[in-house]
């Protein structure tokens, strides 16, 4: 093994000395090439690894000396000013690989000899950028898109307020008709309404998610079908036999059966004529509608209070969504007032801002977020450039001496770096190709138009350009003080010393620039984070635990007349009470968290009714022992009775009821009235007795309250009403003792033998049906989440770094105090510092960022103040610590210096 050279006692290769003296060019320009490399040579050795340096020495010779050659061969001269043909920043002999091509040879190769450093890059910047365009592919798709439709911009959605707020689903047919014939504003309009149903045949029974709609709707949407035609005079005749399928469902179901319109299909108890096969851009009102039918005719026609509808319309050319609620809200208010109705008028919106009102924020705060990732991550590889580049400082000053121009040197390290940008770009793009189908698989069902999220040449081009930018920026700073090195300011001592004060800026303004974006991420996601657990600890009301929920839906033909209906539960019950293990059986309409409920105009014995807000009750419709089976037992008073021929007119409500009609009096035994007229009181033959009052349920969701609700046995509610309930809704199935599902073979068994033409809609436990009601906020706590883990780890690996190059390049200072009798736990207090000065800085930024993002944050907590100065507090806490410790192992390696080597290299 060769023994190590010691200090200045080291050399240089004779051989290699010699072949430089007998090929390099004879005068100053030789002279200095050959003193520059030597020079350097001995840097290397200062530095502690002579065995490298004369490696590299050998390396740079016989390079340096077969270009030299080359270009005598050719008869090209060099000079020092690098302006020959035959310099360039790859040191002499560039003009064999001239131009453009030459210097992405010359970054290769430079990248090459880095490998660990061009892996951090690209791996860095492919996370980042992986991450931006997988958020960005889906704010794209589902907020930027254009509607599939001819010229979307004119769709809109009429809406009835109620309480200051538009309300999904409460237009009645009356009020459409009325806006239809009294508004100009509109070329078209539209009313319909969901219209599940079941279609068995051919030993197949599935449910069909579909609309009933009046025939104006195809030409609000203005996409023609793409077999046959929608008759227009024959649809609207209230309950006319027929249907237009979707073209996913004509593929799927019928093999794209070219005769299949004008052909009948037995559909949820009614045999139906299939007139259109609609076109694959119909995703009305979104990509899973399976049919389209005409309205039915029932009583809901007739009443203005059954608000259970939608409206869309189509403006009339040259109209504005201003000028068409100008004229239709005092139509709106003229006919309320005639009618006698409370309502507040009606919202007038673009339909592609109320299909993703729900999701907006949410996206655009993801995306706020993956970009301050990528700001991070730019940050953390502009830094690793800097440091890479201060390392160079001494390869970069030869290659000035020995004839590179600035310009070369500077398109070299910016170029180095666009190559590992570029790099890291195609496979971030790779990533998003992955990460998008994975981020729609965790997204909630409430996230709609899917089917419009996907890579297309825009995110790609975005992709492109991002890497660029990321490129370029991670890249000039290095370059701009990497052509500014001068073997003169070697010379002077500079190179292995303490880095310059500009290099300290930059270094400390790239690291500050992590934290503060870490510090904001950490903050979003902590709020996240802890407002999911406040979330997900608060209590529902009902008993979820070993409860199985079935959803079924019993045609309308079979099942048309109310006595139906309840032998229908009746055998349901009887056949699911005798599964080992159930306890209790029960039918609900209206499951807490899975639909929509009535709502009704209440009043109570011995009052005049008035209208409003506060006067409404919802009203859910049971069978069997749906309350006991979901821990729903009285609080006062007794339980509901459901026997079919039991006493006529009863209920019991809930607290919050009890609290809104009859505060500070005991409800049990007063009744309340659905009927009157305004401004009358209600008749003996309308009141509802109330026999009881049950504990309050979160109706819409954990985050909502708890709303005034009545429960009616189904027998006492066909009664009252006159109209056929329970057809719809879900057994409600206590188990005890067993696991709940492995009750499912024989709920499916009871369910065939009832009517094997019915299939399970849906089939999970209450437990989990309150799980889901939480999968939109665990979404986006757990990708936010994801994001600020990602910056924190980023920020730290810059503290890290930068604290390890100012350790690197301080060496000989911290030697010679130590040598002076500086105590080692002195100088890694010190260390320590100065990282605690630039995490101060970082952190205080990022809270302050923190704070002003507290109201945006804010509509996505529940429970969680934005702006608490305790959980402020101990962000910076966590992040000022965190960093201190990543700083950690380069102070300590610091103070373990070891001042004899140190002056050794001196």
């Amino acid at each position: 093994m060769t023994s190590r050279p010691k200090g200045s006692d080291a050399r240089p290769p004779t051989w290699v000395r010699r072949l430089l003296r007998a090929t390099l060019p004879a005068g100053p320009v030789g002279t200095a090439v050959l003193g520059d490399l030597e020079q350097e040579f001995q840097a290397r050795v200062r530095r502690g690894d002579a065995g490298a340096a004369r490696r590299w020495f050998v390396r740079q010779g016989v390079g340096v000396a077969f270009w030299a050659t080359a270009d005598r061969v050719r008869g090209r001269g060099w000079s020092r000013d690098g302006r020959s043909p035959g310099t360039g920043a790859g040191g002499p002999g560039g003009g064999t690989f001239s131009g453009l091509p030459g210097e992405l040879a010359v970054s290769v190769r430079a990248l090459l000899r880095s490998r660990g450093y061009a892996a951090a890059v690209v791996l860095t910047l492919a996370l980042a950028l992986g991450s931006t365009l997988t958020v960005f592919t889906v704010v794209r798709g589902v907020l930027l898109r254009d509607l599939p439709f001819p010229e979307p911009d004119r769709i809109v959605r009429i809406d009835r307020v109620y309480e200051g707020l538009p309300r999904d689903g409460s237009v009645s047919w009356p009020d459409f008709v009325d806006w239809q014939d009294g508004s100009s504003s509109f070329a078209s309009m539209a009313f319909w309404m969901g219209n599940d149903g079941t279609y068995a045949q051919d030993g197949v029974a599935e449910i069909w998610e579909g609309v009933a709609a009046s025939s104006e709707l195809f030409d609000v949407i203005g996409v023609s079908p793409l077999r046959g035609t929608v008759p227009q005079d024959e649809w609207n005749v209230p309950g006319a036999e027929l249907i237009a399928l979707s073209h996913r469902l004509w593929q799927e179901r019928f093999g794209a059966d070219p005769d299949l319109v004008g052909r009948t299909i037995d559909f949820h108890g009614r045999t139906l004529r299939v007139v259109a096969v609609l076109d694959p851009d119909f995703t009305f009102p979104a990509a899973d509608v399976d049919h389209f039918v005409p309205l039915l005719d029932t009583s809901f026609r007739t009443r203005r209070g059954a608000g259970f509808g939608r409206v869309v319309a189509r403006l009339a050319d040259g109209r504005t969504v201003e000028a068409a609620r100008a004229e239709l809200l005092p139509l709106v208010e003229r006919i309320d007032t005639e009618t006698g109705e409370w309502d507040e008028g009606v919202a007038i919106r673009p339909f592609h801002e109320v299909e993703v009102a729900g999701v907006r924020r949410v996206l655009w705060v993801l995306m706020a977020a993956v970009l301050a990732v990528l700001g991070v991550a730019v940050a953390n590889v502009a830094g690793l450039a800097m440091a890479r580049v201060e390392s160079r400082r001494s390869e970069l000053a030869v290659r000035t001496s020995l004839g590179a121009g600035r310009g070369r040197v500077f398109r070299m390290l910016v170029g180095e770096q666009l190559l590992l940008a570029l790099a890291g770009g195609a496979l971030g793009g790779f990533l998003a190709w992955l990460g998008v189908p994975a981020l729609l698989a965790t997204a909630p069902a409430e996230l709609p138009r899917t089917e419009a999220v996907r890579l297309d040449p825009v995110v790609l081009f975005l992709g492109v350009s991002l890497a660029f930018v990321a490129g370029m920026v991670s890249g000039l700073l290095p370059a701009v003080r990497g052509v500014r090195t001068r073997v003169s300011e070697l010379r002077s001592g500079e190179r292995g010393g303490s880095p310059s004060g500009g290099a300290r800026v930059v270094h400390a303004g790239l690291t500050v620039i992590q934290i503060a974006g870490a510090v904001m991420l950490l903050t979003a996601g902590g709020l996240l984070t802890h407002s999911f657990r406040q979330l997900t600890a608060v209590d529902p009301g009902f008993r979820a635990v070993e409860v199985l929920t079935v959803e079924l839906g019993l045609p309308r033909g079979p099942y048309g007349e109310p006595e139906l209906v309840l032998d229908a539960h009746d055998r349901l019950f009887q056949a699911v009470q005798a599964i080992p293990g159930v306890v209790r059986v029960g039918h609900s309409t209206h499951l807490p968290f899975t639909t929509s409920t009535i709502s009704v105009t209440t009043t109570p014995e011995g009052e005049v009714r008035r209208d409003g807000s506060d006067r409404l009750l919802s009203l859910e419709v049971v069978n069997g022992d749906y309350l006991a089976a979901v821990g729903l037992d009285p609080i006062a008073g007794q339980a509901l009775p459901v026997d079919r021929d039991g006493p006529l007119r009863l209920t019991v409500i809930n607290e919050a009821a009890a609290e809104r009609f009859f505060p500070g009096m005991d409800p049990v035994g007063r009744a309340i009235s659905f009927q009157p007229e305004v401004g009358e009181e209600p008749t003996a033959e309308s009141l509802i007795r109330i026999v009881g009052v049950v504990p309050d349920v979160r109706r819409g969701g954990l985050d909502e309250p708890t709303s005034p609700t009545a429960y009616f046995a189904l027998a006492d509610f066909h009664r009252y009403f006159g109209f056929v309930s329970g057809r719809f809704g879900f057994l409600t199935i206590e188990t005890e003792g067993i696991d709940p599902y492995s009750i499912v073979p024989g709920v499916r068994a009871a369910v065939a033998e009832l009517d094997p033409r019915l299939p399970l809609i849906s089939v999970a436990t209450l437990e989990d049906r309150v799980r889901e009601t939480v999968l939109a906020e665990r979404f986006r706590t757990f990708v936010l989440g994801g994001f600020a883990l990602m910056a924190v780890a980023l920020a730290l690996l810059g503290v890290y770094g930068v604290t390890s190059y100012g350790v690197r390049r301080s060496l000989r200072d911290v030697g010679v105090r130590m040598a002076l009798g500086a105590p080692a736990s002195r100088v890694r207090r010190e260390v320590l510092m100065v990282a605690a000065r630039t995490a101060g800085v970082g952190v205080l930024l990022g809270l302050g960022g923190a704070w002003a993002i507290g109201p945006v944050l804010s509509s996505l907590l529940f429970g969680v103040e934005p702006r608490s100065p305790l959980f402020l507090a101990g962000v910076a806490a966590l992040a000022g610590s965190a960093c201190v410790l990543a700083a950690w192992q380069p102070a300590a390696r610091a103070s373990r210096t070891d001042p004899a080597r140190v002056l050794r290299g001196e």
